[in-house]
């Protein structure tokens, strides 16, 4: 799994400049992040429903706690995958944005 403090606020505080010293502030508000960004969680096929997601979730919840952390959210994911939305059955979970795709074909 992948996950990290989310970087927005820490880049309004530095004024999205890191060079020459803006990395200084922005490395001390995302020690301050209370939104953790899921970036990537995955397991290898042959360890799915081996109980493994279970363990990283639970170790990044711990972590996550432990800094102050209050929020996670996810990337995107496809509404009709159903193994990805069963991870969240168990959290008090909001779907605050929604992505689509169009096809157009180019002659």
């Amino acid at each position: 799994g992948l996950m990290l403090p989310s970087p927005a606020v820490a880049l309004k505080k530095c004024g999205g400049h890191l060079l020459p010293f803006g990395w200084v502030g922005f490395f001390n508000a995302l020690k301050m992040a209370k939104k953790l960004d899921m970036a990537l969680v995955a397991v290898e096929p042959e360890l799915k429903n081996s109980g493994i997601m279970t363990i990283i979730f639970d170790q990044a919840i711990r972590n996550a706690l432990k800094n102050g952390i209050e929020y996670a959210e996810t990337g995107p994911e496809l509404n009709y995958n159903e193994n990805v939305r069963a991870l969240w059955k168990n959290f008090k979970h909001e779907n605050h944005k929604e992505r689509s795709a169009f096809l157009k074909k180019i002659d």
